[in-house]
């Protein structure tokens, strides 16, 4: 982090809680007693209650529902792949309202190898029956984008999150600059085409 900015491609922004507290450890001036494997469950364990804080700043970046909605009424499944801890990611689901569009939660805890490796999104394709090329991953970093590719799916990069869109220009196959494109049909035909020169996926 640089002040109150969550550095794009960091370990805070797109690594794991083991990752960020590996990195943490290693940073000048850090001094920890312990073992590092007790460091990395304290930070866990602070990660968590900081999202439970009462002030804690959870915020949609959109009309969650709206989008989530639309894509029910499309016949579209939804899941989160994260490098969250999945009691994390259900905790931000809920406070937002949304924990019951999405059908698969996979986390860096559930048994797959974490993003960039493609693990976490076949594990969706095999609960759902869909092939990878039917899928598209929608985030905010570079390594969501390695990690559709890695698994064969269409990356589509989220401008306002912590990576700037001009970065996410080089990684993603189509980067939108708010969520309301994604509840259209249309974008969708677009995007399959963007990515493997047909209409439809």
């Amino acid at each position: 982090a640089e002040g109150d900015r969550i550095m794009p491609g960091s370990p805070l922004a797109a690594g794991t809680l083991e990752q960020t507290a590996r990195a943490m450890a290693a940073a000048p001036g850090m001094t920890r007693t312990g073992p590092l494997a007790i460091f990395c469950r304290r930070v866990e364990t602070l990660y968590a209650d900081a999202l439970a804080a009462p002030d804690a700043q959870i915020l949609p970046t959109g009309d969650l529902k709206a989008l989530f909605e639309s894509l029910r009424a499309q016949g579209m499944a939804v899941g989160l792949a994260t490098n969250d801890t999945r009691r994390n990611a259900a905790f931000c689901l809920k406070k937002l309202g949304v924990e019951g569009y999405f059908g698969y939660l996979g986390a860096a805890d559930t048994g797959c190898r974490p993003k960039p490796a493609p693990d976490l999104l076949w594990a969706f394709c095999r609960l759902y029956g869909l092939r990878p090329a039917e899928v598209c991953m929608v985030g905010d970093a570079p390594g969501d984008a390695a990690f559709a590719h890695a698994a064969g799916a269409l990356a589509v990069g989220v401008g306002f999150g912590t990576t700037p869109a001009q970065v996410l220009n080089a990684y993603a196959d189509l980067v939108v600059d708010s969520l309301d494109p994604l509840g259209r049909p249309e974008f969708w035909r677009t995007a399959a085409k963007r990515r493997w020169g047909q209409a439809s996926a």
